[in-house]
C-alpha cells in the first residue's frame, strides 16, 4: 500500500513515517509544499519524497499530519 503523509517534514509525520516504514509498509511518502525539502527528509528516515501534490496522485491512504491547535 503507498501511504502519502502531507506535512510529513514535521515532527508527526516524521514520527509516523517511521513508524510506518518499520511496520514493513512497502510506500511511504513524504509530502511538503517544497519538493526539496521532502526529499531531504525523506532520504533521512529512508522512505519517499515529494512535492504534496505529487505525493498524493497515487496514493491508497492520505494522511494530513499537522498539529491540532
Amino acid at each position: 500500500m503507498r501511504v502519502a503523509i502531507l506535512g510529513g517534514t514535521g515532527p508527526l509525520g516524521r514520527a509516523l513515517a517511521i513508524r510506518l516504514r518499520e511496520a514493513g509498509e512497502d510506500e511511504v511518502v513524504i509530502g511538503s509544499r517544497e519538493e526539496a525539502k521532502a526529499q531531504a527528509v525523506a532520504d533521512e528516515l529512508g522512505v519517499l519524497g515529494a512535492q504534496n501534490d505529487a505525493a498524493i496522485a497515487a496514493a491508497d491512504l492520505v494522511v494530513v499530519a499537522c498539529n491540532a491547535e
